[in-house]
């Protein structure tokens, strides 16, 4: 018999790639920021996006490595009838339409990438308590900097 120690968590956490075209459009994102936060929280957003800054090429790899699987369920195939090491083997069915999606992803965001010339990797996780989890659910997906986001779920 099993007996529960502890409390049974749901961890979750997205991460998101920022895009801006100076300086000047990441100070711009305090003013999409709700006006009932503190300044100090604010800042520390800011700071979060400052501390994420990556090159242009770390972006499309961040791409890459967060491009899920469960992304292209979405996309219309049923992933959950191959068996789970077919999806990693790129000669199987699905492993090829995941990888073709993966490279449809990553063109996508090169593309987007193009008008930007500096691009923040973010991470919140509502795991992390109320104001991570609103800015991982109904802040960050939202701004206009915001070009990709890839859900840890």
């Amino acid at each position: 018999m099993k007996i529960r120690t502890d409390f049974v968590t749901n961890s979750s956490s997205s991460s998101f790639i920022l895009a801006f075209k100076s300086e000047e459009d990441i100070e711009r994102v305090r003013d999409r920021l709700p006006d009932y936060w503190k300044d100090e929280i604010i800042d520390e957003v800011i700071e979060n996006i400052r501390k994420g800054i990556v090159s242009k090429s770390e972006a499309i790899a961040e791409c890459k490595e967060n491009v899920s699987t469960y992304d292209a369920i979405f996309q219309g195939k049923r992933t959950w009838d191959y068996p789970y090491d077919e999806w990693s083997d790129p000669t199987s069915d699905v492993g090829q339409f995941l990888e073709a999606y993966r490279e449809d992803k990553i063109a996508e965001l090169k593309k987007k990438l193009e008008n930007y010339s500096i691009f923040s990797c973010i991470e919140y996780s509502d795991n992390s308590g109320q104001l991570d989890s609103e800015l991982e659910h109904d802040i960050i997906p939202y701004l206009s900097n915001t070009i990709a986001t890839f859900s840890h779920h």
